[in-house]
């Protein structure tokens, strides 16, 4: 893209579509002759092939740029931190015609170069993207430098080193900070406080320790606060949550956490994301998810909780896509529907304490897990429920026929288990045998996708299936 007032080149976006095999992503060396571009502020080289090469140090050199995405590139090595040499460059060429910005550009990718870049050199530079790569060591000290910087990423690399000396080395106006799965070690220092005008903050998948400190709550602009699956201790308190009113995703689980706060306790923000299995919640079910009203996930996995589920829970989460309450004591009786749950598409509740007959399913519902309870019954499904693809009800107490309509109603289960139930009688007779399992129904010839299927210690008789 070129500016319309100068003809000069502002934006180059060579990025490949991830989704897509392509043979022409880039794999080789980028020439210092991209400097050429000096009023670039655009820079886009995400999902190409660099084969562990070095980030050129030369990049430094942009002065105008404010976008540089170098994400799942696989360049390797360090952040370089050195100062960049001047260069002397005839004009750069107009990229906005007749083809000749093509031919500059193929020149990028060839030669090596030894120039140096002193990273706060770009001091104009609002976004930098290196996710994905295999960058090593402590970030440069010269990213502080970076005043102008909101968003930074650098995720999916090898960045180690004291957690507090990185900290000092980040611009402290930093809006978005992902470092999640890197090699970050040492506790959270509590000036974090300092940064007050982080959003996002994402720091999953490292070797973090110690507790959550208290300053966390003064982040008054949190939206997304995401320290899953670290070493993390101690207690989760009502102060970390004084300040973040904004907060709509929280992700603490995997943790060694407990979670201490006022039963009748309502929290100044609105969820709409929660993760906080392997976290210490119980006894009691946690009082002040009946305010958060905008949930579509929570998972509260394994959170040691051996409460019966309040009467309010199937009103709150109306607008679940995703939840999890697995490996848990809560006891209840389940609906006789779940239609109401329309937005529905994972519901996992296996290793609870739950009865009731089995109900009816939402009408979107892809996977549906409630073995290792004690749901009782005859076995029917609803023929709406046509996107189910994992029905997992093994160890209940679920009895009766498999229904002749079983085959057209579930055209696309992948994963079924029956095991451990009271079912009798013989399976229904629908299936054919060929090179794939095949329906009979209303509609017509119906495929199958079935991968697994378990009616293991059932009271099944008959023939054993042609289908299998």
């Amino acid at each position: 893209m070129c500016s319309n007032k100068t003809g000069h080149v502002v934006k180059l976006d060579l990025r490949v579509d991830p989704d897509k095999f392509q043979w022409d992503s880039m794999s080789s060396d980028i020439s210092p002759s991209i400097l050429a571009l000096e009023r670039l502020n655009y820079l886009d080289l995400s999902f190409n092939d660099f084969g562990g090469r070095q980030i050129p140090k030369f990049m430094g050199s942009f002065k105008n740029l404010k976008y540089l995405n170098l994400s799942n590139a696989d360049f390797g090595g360090s952040i370089p931190p050195q100062l960049a040499p001047r260069y002397e460059l005839c004009e750069p060429q107009c990229c906005c015609g007749l083809g000749a910005g093509l031919e500059h550009a193929s020149s990028f990718f060839k030669s090596p170069s030894s120039s140096r870049l002193l990273l706060g050199n770009m001091t104009s530079l609002e976004e930098l993207w290196l996710g994905g790569n295999d960058l090593v060591g402590m970030i440069p000290e010269t990213m502080k430098n970076l005043h102008k910087l909101k968003v930074l990423d650098l995720s999916q690399n090898q960045i180690s080193g004291d957690r507090v000396e990185l900290m000092e080395r980040l611009p402290h106006k930093i809006q978005s900070l992902s470092l999640w799965a890197n090699n970050l070690n040492g506790s959270l220092p509590n000036w974090i406080e300092n940064m007050t005008s982080l959003n996002t903050l994402d720091l999953n998948d490292n070797s973090l320790t110690g507790s959550i400190p208290s300053g966390m709550g003064k982040l008054t602009n949190l939206n997304y606060l995401d320290l899953n699956s670290n070493q993390l201790v101690g207690m989760i308190l009502e102060d970390h949550f004084i300040g973040p009113t904004r907060l709509e995703m929280l992700d603490l689980s995997n943790n060694s956490l407990t979670m201490e706060v006022h039963p009748n306790w309502i929290p100044p923000f609105r969820l709409k994301e929660v993760y906080l299995s392997y976290c210490k919640l119980g006894p009691h079910f946690l009082a002040w998810i009946q305010s958060q009203t905008n949930i579509t996930i929570l998972g509260m996995s394994s959170a040691r909780i051996t409460d019966k589920l309040p009467n309010w829970f199937w009103n709150v989460i109306s607008q679940i896509q995703y939840l999890d309450l697995s490996l848990n004591q809560i006891s209840g009786v389940l609906p006789m529907t779940l239609e109401f749950l329309s937005t529905a598409r994972s519901i996992i509740l296996h290793s609870n304490q739950f009865n009731g007959r089995f109900p009816k399913l939402p009408i979107v519902l892809r996977y549906l897990d409630l073995s290792r309870n004690y749901i009782s019954g005859p076995f029917s499904l609803i023929l709406e429920t046509v996107d189910l693809g994992y029905l997992l009800l093994s160890n209940n107490f679920i009895s009766g026929t498999i229904p002749s309509s079983f085959c057209n109603q579930l055209p696309f289960l992948e994963v079924l288990d029956l095991s451990n139930n009271h079912l009798s009688g013989r399976l229904p007779p629908c299936w054919t045998r060929g090179s794939s399992f095949r329906a009979k129904s209303e509609l017509g010839d119906v495929s199958l996708n079935l991968v697994m299927v378990n009616f293991y210690n059932n009271s099944l008789s008959g023939k054993f299936p042609l289908f299998f």
